[in-house]
């Protein structure tokens, strides 16, 4: 205890002389002064305990009584008794109300003191006299605080010759509320330029007194913006409220605004379909129905869904059978929104009607049991095509086990949607089987859906060598088809296990086989396959063969390793890439290696018809890329070479730039 008194002295003794400083500096504060006083301020306040604010308050009282402290040392004084003022300091504060600058911080030092009824004494004495440009800012505080004492002072305020304080004083009196505060608002005459302020006032004084228990006043000045006012922004906004006091009577006058030629109006009602009231909106709406023209019926019918009220389940439902599709879309839509699993037959019965939007509705559902309906569907009934497709644009995986089955129907259509939906539904924990119904595949197009599901299920497997091994298990005692199928798939997975499938391929003595085992090393993802594809751009007998193998070996061999290993691997390809299309190829992959051998290789090319000046811009690009400290010179002279040779004056303009840059 004694060690505790002791720290609290000595830190009350080195704090008092630093406050002192303190109020000195800013009260003589001016921004940029070297002081940095209202940092130090916030730094103090910020540090404070409780029991120290009113030594701290009372330093802040003293600046804003200083008649030579700055208006900048005042501003920040007012900042921090916002945070820390009582009411000792409302008699400072109050006498700068009235000043142009500093009565914005001081009515909000007093405005943020709810609890003391003198700040809005205060700031209500200084509206009285106070000039018109800071009358709008004593309003706004007054209203916030929500001093009703202040509605007769306002009130008189919307008569200002001065458009932005009667502006001020409708907007806080449609704050502040009250009977007074609606009764001259809807009374007031005011200029065009203020209509609309006085009507969002009167929107807002009306929700405010309907809160107080005083619905029928509010409900009527609402009612009289609606009937009378042109402002289709204003009436809608007096409708919404007219709603939340009384739904049942403001029903009808939703209705017949709906009812009404399109226009911003009507499109507000409609919002009110979904946003506004409950189920007396809801009956009124639907109720409604038959008295409205064919497009509001759907905008209705489709709202109707958006707003989750499932008693508009049945009427949505019976829509369905409308001959006018935009009225079927929207109860579709509808249907989808509110319906449970008691519906999927009949959106899957619209689905097979040829209503594309049924499988939006079924894929947006998000009622319990929507995807155990729909599997059920799988395994029996008229809707397997659709309860396919509904199941993969859900991404149900566990409709998997069902999806393999049916990959295997009678029906050739049942198998057809099976294998074209199968990549959102299955795995690799599937592949074994669906390689099983793959190689018994006969038909060319059931074969194309069947080979785009197992790459892309191969493409998102999780664990491909597990994935792999399902694939390649079948390749022995496969059809060709089939086998080219498993070698196209090795692509996909780059693997050892995969390459040596490929190898194989290529010694299989089958054509087809041996080219597919070429276009899949081709498309290699990694540099793997680089040396496969170098033998076979030089030995390949085909000249088609040659082509692919180069312009995938060029490809392979961008795909990993050091910079010095792909210049390397591009050195193989520079003596067999002779057609121009495989010289800007390869050019293509030097610029984006940072070595000088890819250097090297681009000057090769300086003087080529075809590829010169290509081969001159990588040249240029490869020399602001990489680290030239060891072949400074060779680069130089490289680039000194290309600007004196080149024809192409883009290149000798880039090269000479290069030159430059670099020799800095």
């Amino acid at each position: 205890m004694i060690k505790k008194v002791i720290v609290v002295l000595a830190v009350g003794c080195f704090v008092a002389p630093a406050r002192a400083d303190l109020w000195q500096d800013l009260s003589a504060y001016n921004p940029g002064d070297e002081s940095n006083a209202p940092d130090k301020l916030d730094e103090l306040v910020g540090k404070a305990a409780p029991g120290e604010h009113g030594a701290i308050e009372k330093g802040l009282i003293r600046v804003l009584e200083s008649r030579t402290a700055t208006a900048t040392g005042k501003g920040y004084a007012c900042r921090m008794l916002q945070r820390i003022g009582t009411r000792n300091s409302i008699p400072a504060l109050s006498g700068l109300l009235g000043d142009k600058v500093l009565s914005h911080y001081a009515r909000l030092a007093l405005e943020r003191m709810e609890d003391i009824p003198q700040a809005g004494e205060a700031l209500r004495n200084a509206l009285a006299g106070a000039p018109d440009s800071v009358k709008p800012g004593l309003m706004g505080s007054l209203a916030e605080r929500r001093d009703k004492q202040a509605a007769e002072q306002i009130i008189k305020l919307i008569a200002s010759s001065d458009q932005n304080v009667a502006a001020a004083a409708m907007k806080s009196l449609g704050k502040i509320g009250g009977k007074a505060s609606l009764q001259a608002l809807t009374q007031a005459k005011v200029p065009a330029g203020l209509k609309g302020m006085r009507l969002e006032a009167i929107v807002a004084c009306a929700a405010g007194l309907a809160a107080e228990g005083e619905a029928a006043e509010a409900y009527a000045a609402l009612s009289s913006i609606c009937q009378g006012e042109p402002s289709d922004v204003h009436r809608v906004a007096a409708v919404t409220e007219m709603v939340r006091i009384d739904e049942g009577k403001a029903s009808a006058v939703v209705i017949d605004l709906i009812k009404g030629k399109p226009s911003r109006l009507r499109d507000g009602a409609l919002r009110l379909v979904v946003t506004g009231g409950g189920d007396k909106l809801t009956a009124a709406l639907i109720g409604s129905l038959d008295g409205l023209d064919a497009g509001a019926r759907a905008q209705v019918i489709e709202l109707l869904g958006k707003r989750g009220d499932r008693a508009a389940l049945p009427t949505a439902m019976a829509q369905l059978r409308s001959e006018d599709k935009a009225v079927r879309q929207a109860a579709i839509a509808a249907v989808g929104e509110l319906g449970g699993a008691g519906q999927v037959r009949i959106l899957l019965e619209q689905a097979k009607a040829g209503e594309a939007e049924a499988y939006d509705a079924l894929a947006r559902m998000a009622a319990e049991g929507i995807d155990a309906a729909l599997i059920a569907s799988l395994e029996g009934g008229a809707f397997k095509v659709e309860a396919l497709k509904a199941v993969a644009m859900r991404g149900c995986r566990s409709a998997a086990t069902q999806a393999v089955k049916l990959a295997s129907d009678p029906s050739d259509e049942v198998r057809l949607a099976a294998w074209s939906n199968m990549a959102d539904l299955a795995t690799e924990n599937e592949m074994d089987s669906l390689m099983k119904l793959l190689v018994g595949v006969k038909d060319g197009r059931e074969r194309s859906a069947a080979r785009g599901a197992v790459a892309a299920i191969c493409s998102e497997a999780t664990d491909r060598d597990k994935c792999f091994d399902a694939i390649a298990g079948h390749y022995k005692d496969a059809e060709d088809e089939t086998k080219l199928i498993v070698l196209e798939l090795g692509s996909s997975f780059g693997t050892a296990k995969a390459l040596d499938l490929e190898r194989a391929g290529l010694k299989s003595g089958n054509e087809g086989q041996r080219k597919a085992a070429v276009r899949a090393l081709a498309a290699w993802p990694n540099s793997n396959a680089a040396r496969d594809l170098l033998a076979l751009a030089r030995e390949e007998e085909s000249a088609t063969e040659r082509i692919v193998a180069l312009r995938g070996y060029i490809q392979v061999s961008a795909k990993d390793g050091s910079d010095a290993a792909k210049a390397g691997r591009y050195k193989a390809a520079f003596e067999l890439a002779q057609r121009r299309e495989d010289k800007w190829l390869l050019i293509s992959m030097l610029k984006e290696c940072r070595h000088i051998d890819s250097l090297r290789l681009a000057k090769s090319y300086f003087g080529d018809a075809d590829a010169g000046t290509a081969a001159g811009l990588a040249a240029i690009d490869i020399a602001r890329r990489m680290q030239i400290r060891d072949h400074r010179d060779e680069v130089l002279a490289i680039l000194t070479s290309l600007a004196e040779s080149s024809k192409d004056k883009n290149v000798v303009s880039r090269a000479k730039d290069c030159l430059e840059s670099l020799k800095k």
